[in-house]
């Protein structure tokens, strides 16, 4: 990168991850390496079934489907008590405030449409003697995601998340 930054004018971006062809890493693979590996090791001793990830098309999409299940969860509670089932409770309206809130924050991932092109680091990498290119190795295509995913990335979220 050094050697293309030089005395060139020229800014290049150098994106050093999958690209959208030679190794793409799909919203829907996360999702599944996500719940093999929270149902290999969940984050609490309680025994629960885990659902699949649902995927929303807007906030609008979340926030609505967010909304019936909180609405389901006291109703459930409610009628366990033998209560009558009404609208969200202050807490559930707190709840759903609160994750709609956290969907904002998170919405320009999580909605982001694009694609990463990898062509000036698969440049550079040509470019590299293969001494360099062991030495560097940064080369997208060899990225296992499932391994990174399940056995990198994941516990070392969770390690920082329960520290």
């Amino acid at each position: 990168m050094a050697k293309h930054g030089c005395g060139v004018s020229e800014l290049k971006a150098y994106n050093v991850t999958s690209s959208s062809h030679a190794n793409p890493l799909r919203l829907g693979e996360l999702s599944d390496f996500s719940h093999q590996y929270l149902c290999d090791s969940p984050f609490t001793e309680a025994v629960m079934e885990l659902e699949r990830m649902k995927f929303h098309s807007s906030l609008e999409d979340y926030t609505s489907s967010v909304s019936n299940r909180i609405a389901k969860q006291e109703g459930e509670m409610r009628s366990r008590r033998g209560e009558s089932p009404t609208m969200l409770s202050m807490k559930g309206k707190r709840k759903l405030k609160y994750l709609v809130s956290l969907a904002r924050t998170y919405q320009p991932y999580a909605f982001f449409q694009a694609r990463f092109d990898n062509t000036n680091t698969r440049s550079l990498i040509q470019e590299l003697s293969m001494e360099e290119r062991r030495m560097f190795g940064f080369d997208g295509r060899d990225i296992d995601w499932e391994y990174y995913i399940v056995n990198v990335h994941l516990p070392g979220l969770k390690r920082e998340l329960f520290r």
